[in-house]
């Protein structure tokens, strides 16, 4: 989760968000989704609608929020 990765996917229905640079809760959701197909093609399927929805000046109105934050703890 970080980024906008949050912002655009709703964890367990467009798909997993796993804490960074861990190995074990990503293999973990890779398998589960190997596991199960069918659930991973629902969450593919779910993911492309949400693409085809998402509004990028929303992304960059966060980006900016964030770029904001880090310079102010620069000065």
């Amino acid at each position: 989760p970080v980024g906008l990765m949050p912002d655009v996917i709703v964890d367990g229905r467009t798909g997993y968000l796993v804490p960074p640079k861990e190995v074990d809760p990503l293999a973990s959701r890779l398998i589960d989704l190997l596991q199960d197909p069918d659930r991973a093609e629902q969450m593919g399927n779910a993911a492309r609608e949400a693409v085809k929805e998402y509004d990028m000046s929303r992304a960059v109105e966060r980006l900016s929020e964030i770029y904001r934050e880090v310079s102010r703890l620069g000065s």
